[in-house]
C-alpha cells in the first residue's frame, strides 16, 4: 500500500481477502442512541469479494444498534491502516459449539479506503496477547474452526 494517498480507493475483495482472525481490528459503529462507539474484535473472518464476519459477545453494544443503525467502519491494521465500510447485520444470534455467549454478524462491504496519512507506512501491526482463563483455553481455535466452517459450508452458521 505504499505510495498512496491518505483517502485512496482500493479493490474490496483483495483487502476482504486479507482479513483473517489472528489480527486485530477496530469496529466503529452507532450505538442505538446514535452515538459514536467502537469495539476492539479479533474474531473476523473475510469472505471474498465482498463479505466479512465477525463474532462477538452476544452482550455487546453493537448487536443492538445494527437494527437501527447498521452501518459500521472495520478498521484494520495490515498492511496499511484501511477502512472497510459496509452494512452490518446479525444473522446468527447464538454460535453453537462455544463456551460463552457469541453472536455472528455479517458485513457487506461498500468499500475500502486507506486512511493512512500522506507520508506514512504501517512498519508493525498491533499485536495482543489474550489471557483467557483456563476454562476458555481453546476458545479461538473454536471460534477460528467455526468461521472456517460457515465459509466453506454457509449452511453450517444459518443464513
Amino acid at each position: 500500500m505504499a505510495g498512496r494517498t491518505e483517502g485512496s480507493a482500493l479493490q474490496a475483495d483483495e483487502v476482504v481477502e486479507q482479513i483473517r482472525p489472528d489480527r486485530l481490528f477496530v469496529l466503529a459503529f452507532l450505538d442505538d442512541r446514535g452515538e459514536p462507539a467502537v469495539s476492539a474484535v479479533t474474531w473476523v473472518r473475510g469472505r471474498p469479494p465482498d463479505r466479512v464476519d465477525v463474532v462477538v459477545g452476544r452482550r455487546a453494544r453493537l448487536l443492538r444498534s445494527l437494527a437501527v443503525h447498521p452501518a459500521v467502519v472495520l478498521v484494520t491494521f495490515a498492511p496499511s491502516v484501511l477502512a472497510v465500510a459496509g452494512e452490518a447485520r446479525v444473522v446468527e444470534p447464538r454460535v453453537p459449539g462455544v463456551p460463552i455467549p457469541l453472536a455472528r454478524v455479517e458485513i457487506r462491504v461498500e468499500g475500502v479506503r486507506d486512511v493512512m496519512f500522506t507520508g506514512g507506512v504501517l512498519e508493525a501491526g498491533p499485536r495482543v496477547a489474550k489471557t483467557y482463563p483456563p476454562r476458555l483455553a481453546g476458545l479461538d481455535r473454536t471460534v477460528a474452526r467455526y468461521l472456517d466452517d460457515v465459509g466453506t459450508h454457509p449452511e453450517v452458521g444459518g443464513p
